[in-house]
């Protein structure tokens, strides 16, 4: 198999796995919805369940908790394994292009490694908007849309009353105010506060990527022309015959003699395609004034909407048309504004520019504060 078809084949793979695992609804009964049931319930689980059956209960439990630490909890591995893949690529950059990039070109690439390794650890601290009891008055700025988000349900973990547009974090074990998804790159929630932050994230490591690549091509397109392989003739030891040029032979060769630079250009490549194409969907999401959390909701909304036409269509056609046609609007997105709008959201969050509470609302749930007074009350009996 050649290289070219090999790169093909991963970038096809990664694509495909995005579109499965992130953005395919796994409540819809697409061909992509099934897909993600398949690969992130059914497979995992019969995996699971012959591992049981086959592994003393001694290894299986280590296995169980070391899968529990990984998926299941925050930690610090994909952090570690980004620095590890960057730095370590970065450093393969700087020993195969020195002397070969020219001194400007390379100052220019460590200042944006700089700032990417800056925009990591701004990403990685600024935290998502933590909802508690203290802070639930500043992130009280979206009304319920009774759509998506319906009016006084109660957080059971937090005890506080759930803000529209927030979701309780199972990994974080915190409401977030306005939630989009949990990165497991940067070890927290992608939320209100730090969703700007996690935007230039992306647009700055994907145009680094982009910028590195057009270097490390620029290298393999020096030694192509130095060496004239255009021209050449070469020997294959397989076959022990010689055979002319052609851009199968010329990668082989690029890929003998330069593995490394080849190596790198193929991951920085293959990185900047896919965070540019996970920068504009978040983009779109942001022109939108919606979350990756809220497409799943409008997904279930959009799904209960279409049965209803369809049972709807059904008791009209069965009447014979006695019943008349009930017409059923499709959900609007009220938190959409317009797109200047949208974007001054995520550039300067309601919870830095808005006016106090002035909704009346308590944080703390009704639950909880009745709770709090028959506790109260058993001491005083007790005492």
């Amino acid at each position: 198999m050649s290289v070219v078809t090999i790169l093909v084949v991963y970038i096809t793979l990664i694509a495909f796995l995005i579109w499965v695992c992130v953005l395919a609804d796994p409540n819809s009964e697409t061909l992509g919805g099934r897909l993600n049931v398949l690969l992130t319930e059914e497979i995992p689980t019969r995996i699971t369940f012959n591992l049981r059956r086959r592994l003393p209960s001694k290894v299986f439990d280590t296995l169980a908790k070391a899968y529990d630490y990984i998926v299941c909890q925050r930690n610090p591995i994909l952090q570690c394994l980004y620095l590890l893949l960057f730095l370590g690529s970065f450093a393969t950059y700087l020993y195969e292009g020195w002397g070969r990039i020219p001194l400007g070109d390379l100052a220019l690439s460590v200042a944006l490694v700089l700032a990417c390794l800056a925009s990591f650890v701004v990403a990685c601290l600024v935290p998502a908007g933590t909802i508690s009891p203290s802070t639930w008055e500043r992130y009280d700025n979206y009304k319920p849309d009774n759509v998506i988000y319906v009016a006084g349900k109660v957080c059971p973990t937090c005890n506080v009353v759930k803000l529209a547009r927030s979701k309780h974090c199972r990994l974080c074990g915190v409401c977030q105010s306005r939630f989009d998804h949990h990165c497991g790159w940067l070890n927290q929630c992608v939320g209100e506060v730090n969703y700007r932050h996690f935007l230039f994230f992306l647009a700055l490591h994907s145009c680094t990527f982009l910028y590195g690549s057009s270097r490390l091509w620029g290298i393999l397109r020096g030694e192509m022309i130095k060496n004239k392989l255009w021209d050449a003739t070469f020997y294959s030891p397989s076959s022990r015959q010689t055979v002319g040029s052609s851009p199968l032979v010329v990668c082989q060769y690029l890929v003998v003699h330069e593995g490394a630079v080849c190596g790198v250009l193929a991951l920085a490549f293959v990185m900047a395609i896919v965070l540019a194409g996970f920068l504009l969907y978040h983009l779109w999401l942001a022109g939108q004034n919606t979350t990756t959390n809220e497409t799943f909701k409008w997904a279930e909304v959009r799904l209960k909407v279409k049965i209803a036409r369809s049972q709807a269509r059904r008791a009209h056609e069965a009447s014979g048309g006695a019943l008349p046609l009930r017409r059923i609007a499709d959900p609007v997105n009220s938190y959409n504004i317009s797109l200047y709008e949208n974007l001054m959201e995520v550039l300067f969050p309601r919870s830095e520019r808005r006016v106090p509470n002035s909704t009346g609302r308590k944080a703390v749930s009704p639950v909880a504060t009745e709770t709090e007074k028959l506790t109260t009350e058993a001491k005083k009996k007790i005492q």
